[in-house]
Order: structure tokens, then C-alpha cells, then sequence
């Protein structure tokens, strides 16, 4: 892993870059534990090869899939998982920041052919970013760079609908992880009150509801995200005119069901007690 660092170093263009980190992901995949032998170095590595592929406009990113592409998916999924498998310091994080988050957007955003595999590699990229900046305690709070960049971008064409089917075709415990807590961000933020069609809002309803049931109740911080995020769908101010009283309805059975549930951790039903009487508009109440 050290040569090909050095290698990447030495000759940082996207065919090279293409090479090297294939190589390294074909590492990763036959020993899972190297990833942790990765030095923080690797982080800028991926993150300038990723900047350097970076399609210019509609019309590259509607050529057939190329180097340059395939650069960005093999780049930006090693970065992903090396985010996924570490605590960033806060000066590594910052390398992260609302400049290469708006990069990230607008790769998602400019529309692509319909087999081309960079924009999901991206948005869960996008979603673990936005995580490590969430959890990232700060004294005052920050805000997360994904909204200062979301909110400064106009007429989105693709990434609501993106991230729409990503979440919905979620499979892993990282994808299931990390868009919850995005969408909750995003519905939560007053400036981002029109980033979804009113549709959508129904549409996002059905699959938390349905995921809410199917994730693994041992798993507490990924059933606590489905769980958190049902209210912000429900109270989200464009709801109404989305969200029919049954959809409403079917939110609060699956979180009553959660709350009388014999086999239940507390923490959930707390958790899920918190929820429902946020979608009921009733003032949370908090230990003295």
C-alpha cells in the first residue's frame, strides 16, 4: 500500500489514478482489515482523484461510461469506505468541507445516462460526509457543510430524485445508516423546505414505514435513525399537501407498535416515544 502511494504521488493523472486505486480496492476486497493499515494520507489521494475526473459538463457526462468515470466510482468508493471504517480528527475533516461537498453535488447533479454507476458511488460518499460532520461535536455547533451547499444551490435537476431511489434500494447497514440521517437533515432545514417535490414527500413516507420494520431492531443507531426520521417527514411543512391522514396514520401505528413491543430496548422505546409525539405536535417531555 506504501508503493502505491508513492506511485499515486508521483504521477497523480486520472489514467494513473484509475490503476493504483483498482489495485488498492482489489486489496481491500481480498483482506477487508488492510483498510485499516490505510494512512490518513490516502484521504487527500482520493479526494484529489476524484476533483481531477470530474465531468465539466452535460455533455461529458452523457458520453459513454470512460477512464475518467470509472475513476471517479473506483475512487469514491474507496474513500466511502475508508470514511466508514475511522473517526476522522477534525483537521481531517476539514478537508471535507462545503468546497468539495458542492463539487460532490454537482457531479450527482448534472444528468447522466441511465447505466452510469458514478452517481450512486457519489451520494453515499455525499451521505457519509455528511455524517462525520454531524456527529463532529463543536463548541458552537456548526453547521453541516452539505446544507450550507444545498442551500446555496438552484433548480437541483437530479439529486432529490437520486437520492429518492438510493434510499428506497438501501441494502447495507452503512447505505440504510447514512441516507436516514441525511433526509432527516434535509427535511428538518427551513431553507430546504422545496428541495423535494410535495409527491416525494409521500413517496418518502411509504419507505420509511416499510423500513422501519424490516431494519434489525438489534441494531439500535440504524433502527434510531428510521425511527427519527418519521417525524420529520410527517411534520415536514410541505406534508399536508402530501401526506394523506391514512399515510399519517400508518407512521404512528409503526411506531405505537414500537412503543408497546414486549421484546423492545428501552432506548428504542424511548427513542420511538420521542417520535410519535413529535408526529402528534405534542411537546416532547425531558427528564428533569
Amino acid at each position: 500500500m506504501q508503493a502505491l502511494g508513492l506511485i499515486n504521488d508521483r504521477t497523480p493523472d486520472t489514467n494513473t489514478n484509475l490503476v493504483v486505486h483498482s489495485l488498492l480496492s482489489a486489496l481491500l476486497r481480498a483482506s477487508p482489515a488492510s483498510l485499516h493499515r490505510l494512512s490518513s494520507s490516502w484521504l487527500k489521494r482520493l479526494k484529489r482523484s476524484i476533483l481531477l475526473s470530474r465531468p465539466h459538463s452535460e455533455t461529458v457526462a452523457h458520453r459513454k461510461f470512460d477512464v475518467a468515470q470509472c475513476c471517479v466510482c473506483v475512487s469514491a468508493g474507496i474513500l466511502q469506505r475508508l470514511l466508514d471504517s475511522r473517526e476522522l480528527a477534525l483537521e481531517e475533516l476539514e478537508n471535507f468541507g462545503t468546497d468539495f461537498i458542492q463539487e460532490v453535488i454537482t457531479m450527482i447533479d448534472i444528468p447522466k445516462s441511465d447505466d452510469d454507476p458514478t452517481t450512486s458511488d457519489l451520494l453515499l460518499l455525499l451521505a457519509t460526509l455528511h455524517t462525520h460532520h454531524n456527529l463532529k461535536p463543536s463548541i458552537p455547533p456548526l453547521i453541516p457543510p452539505i446544507l450550507t451547499s444545498l442551500v446555496t444551490s438552484h433548480s437541483l435537476q437530479s439529486l432529490p430524485q437520486v437520492l429518492i431511489f438510493n434510499f428506497n434500494r438501501a441494502a447495507d447497514r452503512a447505505e440504510r445508516l447514512h441516507y436516514c440521517m441525511l433526509l432527516t437533515t434535509i427535511l428538518h432545514d427551513p431553507g430546504l423546505t422545496d428541495f423535494f417535490y410535495t409527491n416525494d414527500l409521500g413517496v418518502l413516507s411509504d419507505i420509511a414505514v416499510r423500513e422501519t420494520g424490516n431494519v434489525d431492531s438489534e441494531d439500535e443507531q440504524v433502527h434510531h435513525a428510521y425511527i427519527q426520521l418519521l417525524p420529520a417527514i410527517v411534520k415536514h411543512p410541505m406534508a399536508h399537501l402530501a401526506i394523506s391522514s391514512h399515510r399519517v396514520q400508518n407512521v404512528e401505528n409503526t411506531l405505537r407498535d414500537i412503543c408497546s413491543g414486549a421484546f423492545v430496548k428501552a432506548s428504542t422505546r424511548k427513542c420511538a416515544e420521542k417520535a410519535l409525539a413529535e408526529c402528534r405536535g405534542e411537546r416532547v417531555r425531558t427528564p428533569p
